[in-house]
């Protein structure tokens, strides 16, 4: 698992990252700060010599629509072939697909956040709001376009 830690991390999401790594001995935690996304591959590839990353990207997501499942990196970014298992899932896939195998999640999901980004771009998305001020899980979004309503 590949981590650039953004300039305003969120906490939970961390150490759910972290924890799993720990839980799973089939997965290495590579975590790199103060650089940016294409220095952290970067400095990723020169350690590691991987060749090809497992991208959680789908056809639905922003810059996603014109992705290929396997596709090298863009001109100026590390090179590595960018895998898209999951290309043509939406939204309702990934969660039906979550629940169905009980794959653990961050608990944020759990309290109303669809897109988890900086601590400081991310909040719970309005429309998981009930009447009570509460919000419901994620998986309960009914409309998808809104998923990244959870970002500012």
């Amino acid at each position: 698992m590949v981590y650039v830690r953004p300039n305003d991390p969120i906490d939970e999401l961390e150490a759910f990252a972290r924890d799993t790594c720990l839980n799973n001995k089939r997965l290495k935690f590579y975590e790199y700060s103060g650089l940016t996304m294409k220095e952290g591959l970067q400095k990723f590839i020169d350690e590691t010599g991987v060749t090809g990353v497992l991208v959680g990207l789908r056809g639905t997501d922003p810059h996603g629509k014109d992705v290929k499942a396997l596709i090298p990196t863009d001109n100026g970014w590390p090179s590595f072939l960018r895998i898209h298992p999951i290309l043509d899932w939406d939204y309702s896939d990934v969660w039906a697909y979550i629940r169905r195998n009980n794959i653990p999640y961050c608990h944020l999901y759990d309290q109303g956040f669809t897109s988890l980004g900086e601590a400081k771009n991310t909040r719970r998305n309005p429309a998981l709001k009930r009447p009570d001020g509460s919000y419901k899980p994620a998986f309960g979004l009914i409309d998808p376009s809104l998923e990244r309503d959870s970002r500012m």
